[in-house]
């Protein structure tokens, strides 16, 4: 009876040793889990003023045995465009660009596989947007196998590009007789791309205010004298400033040649009749 007990206690100190043994290997092995690394394939943020360009990698990290991959980049075709693709460190890709749908495609194969950290491609972008306009780089991800062709987990980490906000421009404003520009005076300014400037023109005595003229693109009304223009290149405005006609639709000018003429007259005609007189 106690040779039974014995054996019946030596195996459950067996098996608790088993279980202790079974918890600690997974105490060590979840961690490890949680910290492996997931692979991402990732676009990094970008901007460029209008009509500039600027290249950036499409990049795979922690990948094993890559197999074959497709990336569709999608972005919106009124703020940038794809101009090129060009390898990067797995070899040759194959792509396709469609500005026109705003999405450009790249697909790569390898039979060999290839584990690392990697450059997929170095994408070259236009800017065709301004002041400031932004869109996603968004990486639409398929067919991402290893060399067994089983897929492969991943993270996608997309960018941003934005259009015309990298530079300075200058703005020159000048004003036709009549009047000038009070705010934000007259000369040669320097602002931020996108920046808001108001402006306000003040006409003189005897004229109106006529219009804001040149690079009026992005003024928000010409015709009112206190207005705003966004800045989103070198720019040249000038304020138009107008006589203002008599009542009589003769000019100011006109009416005081017409005075003078009046007095000349009666100072000759009273001079002719004193020396009649006297004669």
């Amino acid at each position: 009876m106690t040779l039974t007990r014995d054996k019946s206690l030596r195996r459950r100190i067996k098996i608790r040793a088993g279980l202790s043994a079974v918890l600690a290997l997974l105490l060590v092995a979840c961690p490890l889990v949680v910290l492996a690394a997931d692979t991402a394939v990732s676009i990094p943020d970008a901007s460029a003023e209008q009509g500039t360009e600027v290249t950036v990698p499409i990049t795979i990290t922690d990948i094993t045995n890559l197999g074959a991959i497709d990336i569709r980049l999608h972005y919106d075709n009124s703020v940038v465009e794809v101009s090129n693709v060009a390898d990067g460190d797995l070899g040759t890709i194959t792509y396709a660009i469609d500005n026109p749908n705003g999405v450009t495609l790249m697909n790569w194969f390898s039979a060999t596989g290839e584990t690392g950290d990697f450059t997929f491609a170095n994408v070259t972008l236009r800017a065709v947007g301004a002041g400031g306009a932004a869109s996603s780089l968004e990486l639409e991800v398929e067919d991402m196998v290893n060399i067994a062709g089983d897929p492969i987990s991943h993270s996608v980490d997309e960018g941003i590009f934005t259009a015309g906000v990298t530079g300075q421009y200058t703005l020159t404003i000048s004003s036709a007789a009549g009047g000038s520009v009070t705010t934000p005076g007259e000369g040669t300014f320097s602002y931020s791309a996108a920046e808001t400037v108001d402006l306000v023109a003040e006409a003189g005595a005897g004229y109106r205010f006529d219009g804001w003229t040149g690079d009026v693109d992005t003024v928000a009304d010409v015709n009112k004298a206190s207005t705003t223009i966004t800045i989103d290149t070198d720019k040249t405005i000038a304020a138009a400033f107008t006589e203002i006609p008599t009542s009589g639709g003769l000019s100011t000018a006109w009416i005081i040649a017409i005075i003078a003429i009046i007095v000349v007259a009666i100072v000759v005609a009273f001079v002719a009749r004193a020396r009649r007189r006297q004669g």
